[in-house]
């Protein structure tokens, strides 16, 4: 019996956090590279305007 209890709780519910932190911790770096883009986009189409 214990050793179904143990078989049953594997490690992926233990990888889980992990890439959602990594996922979390990508975000705010992404968010600011693409408002970069963004403004980088603006500021050539005003140039070229």
């Amino acid at each position: 019996m214990d050793s179904s209890t143990e078989s049953s709780v594997p490690a992926p519910p233990a990888n889980d956090p992990p890439v959602r932190h990594s996922f979390m911790r990508f975000v705010p770096l992404v968010v600011p590279l693409m408002a970069v883009l963004l403004a980088t986009c603006a500021a050539v189409i005003l140039s070229e305007v």
